[in-house]
């Protein structure tokens, strides 16, 4: 996997557009309802980003952290301003990405893996 988190202010589209590390799509990873929720079941190592997309063409971002994949995709495929995301352990819900992802939204899931990193250092930091 490719690690290119040195650019934070990516947009989905830019880093779609230079992400080196394609994976198949399957369809298994759909829900039924045009989400991907089991594609975040895919072992990416932290720091690590790959792309993918639909057969309708819908964009998917692999987003790699320590706590699980993030998974960044187009919810429709005839309007590929409105992203989306699935993501394990509530990382949506921590990074306000709930109800779609915007890019204030996509910034914080970007870095979501180095900003825990970081906060956890702060953490042990704390307790030593």
């Amino acid at each position: 996997m490719n690690s290119f988190y040195s650019n934070s202010e990516y947009t989905f589209s830019e880093a779609w557009e230079v992400c080196e590390t394609r994976i198949d799509y399957n369809p298994e990873w759909e829900n039924g309802t045009g989400y991907l929720d089991n594609a975040v079941d895919l072992s990416i190592e932290g720091g690590g980003v790959a792309f993918s997309q639909t057969t309708d063409g819908r964009r998917i971002l692999l987003i790699g952290t320590d706590f699980g994949t993030i998974v960044v995709f187009d919810r429709y495929c005839n309007d590929l301003s409105t992203q989306v995301c699935n993501t394990p352990n509530g990382i949506a819900e921590l990074c306000n990405a709930c109800n779609g992802v915007n890019s204030d939204t996509f910034y914080q899931l970007w870095n979501f893996n180095s900003h825990m990193k970081k906060l956890l250092r702060l953490k042990n930091q704390e307790t030593r």
